[in-house]
């Protein structure tokens, strides 16, 4: 059976209300973009001179190596997941050890139990994370903390990371 086909109607003009939603949803766009973008050196500046740990995948080691260079981090931790091993303890010690500022996990490329695993213990120890399909380029990164309101939190885990070597040194926080 063949379908029908409908002669082109030329659209009619706009409505009051639909040209206000228009101008509401481009003013909103605006301010979006407007507010976002004095916002990236402020993640530039507290994501400088600290650690990630990426979780999930195969090592990439130019992507790596660029996510540490662009991002001016002092290390970029990752740990690829078998595909075979559903146990976290191939990451979970070094999630404990490293105190990331950021934990980056691959979830295109890293099984479900993983990722479960990773969420709980991440929300456990209070360190962000975020979620990427693949090893982020460095303005993904940006743009995933800024997307999710991560910023807070990373300036709230930096101020942790930094209190606990006076702790440690006898010093007060």
């Amino acid at each position: 059976m063949k379908k029908k086909i409908r002669p082109y109607r030329a659209p009619s003009a706009p409505t009051p209300a639909a040209s206000t939603l228009c101008r509401l949803s481009s003013l909103r766009r605006g301010l979006v973009l407007a507010t976002a973008q004095p916002a990236i050196p402020e993640v530039h500046a507290v994501l400088r001179g600290q650690r990630f740990l990426i979780v999930g995948g195969d090592p990439r080691p130019p992507a790596i190596e660029r996510l540490r260079e662009q991002l001016d981090l002092a290390s970029v931790e990752h740990c690829a997941t078998k595909e075979g091993d559903a146990s976290p303890h191939a990451f979970a010690r070094r999630l404990d050890r490293l105190d990331p500022l950021l934990v980056i996990w691959i979830r295109g490329l890293s099984r479900t139990a993983h990722g479960i695993y990773l969420h709980a213990r991440c929300r456990e120890l209070e360190i962000p994370h975020v979620d990427c399909n693949r090893i982020p380029h460095p303005n993904t990164v940006v743009a995933e903390v800024l997307r999710l309101r991560l910023l807070g939190s990373l300036r709230r885990r930096w101020f942790a990371l930094r209190a606990v070597p006076a702790c440690i040194g006898g010093g007060v926080p």
